[in-house]
């Protein structure tokens, strides 16, 4: 059997906001200077050497975080374990953008799972992705490498009480007989206008950990339904 967290490679988690931010004031001396990043995450930003600033977009980051700050979206992404590191970052901004309204936000999860074999790899693209129907479409290609031909992308999308659910599965870029999975979980406006920051930290801090679980159980349950179904 096939598990998703023993076999799972380069697991991220990131948070985004929607709405009217300024990039320039964004710049890796404020987050020092509010206290949210310490003297070793500062010291790390320049050893990164992947900091832009400027009037429209800001970007850098630390060993465990990556900052993409554009005037209509806010994303903090934790490029490894633990997520805490990111979750607690992301605390203590909210502190210091009490004044901030929210237009939409999402919680997102991304990994690659290793299937072991080309086998493996084959059946579950099959049975996700039927490609009998495509033959005749695509007679007369040219036969490349089994690898090259058949699914590229899905995404499949669950409406709930608070907005969506993405979940996007693509053929693994880095590793060979790998899919990569994307979770998102998207909040949007319904009756408010917008989301105070505080109410989107609460719910953050009240939801992760279940998104976060649900995402592997998501996963888990697809990989053992689909490769039993193709056997």
């Amino acid at each position: 059997m096939i598990s998703v967290e023993k076999n799972r490679k380069f697991y991220s988690s990131s948070i985004v906001l929607i709405g009217d931010f300024s990039p320039m004031m964004f710049q890796p001396y404020w987050f020092k200077h509010c206290e949210i990043l310490n003297d070793e995450e500062f010291n790390a930003i320049k050893e990164m050497g992947k900091t832009i600033i400027s009037d429209h977009l800001t970007v850098f980051e630390t060993e465990n975080l990556a900052f993409n700050i554009e005037e209509k979206r806010f994303t903090i992404i934790a490029k490894k374990e633990p997520f805490e590191i990111m979750l607690d970052t992301f605390d203590r901004i909210q502190e210091k953008l009490d004044s901030v309204l929210i237009k939409k936000f999402g919680i997102n999860f991304s990994f690659h799972v290793d299937l072991e074999s080309m086998e493996n790899f084959k059946t579950f693209g099959d049975v996700i992705a039927p490609k009998q129907y495509w033959h005749t479409l695509f007679e007369g290609d040219k036969d490349t490498t089994e690898t090259t031909n058949g699914l590229a992308s899905i995404t499949m999308r669950k409406q709930t009480d608070f907005g969506v659910i993405n979940v996007k599965l693509e053929s693994s870029a880095i590793f060979t007989h790998a899919v990569f999975f994307n979770f998102n979980f998207h909040f949007d406006v319904d009756t408010k206008e917008s989301f105070d920051i505080l109410d989107v930290n609460d719910c953050i801090g009240e939801q992760y950990v279940d998104f976060a679980n649900y995402a592997d159980y998501i996963a888990q349950k697809l990989l053992e339904e689909v490769l039993a179904d193709g056997k």
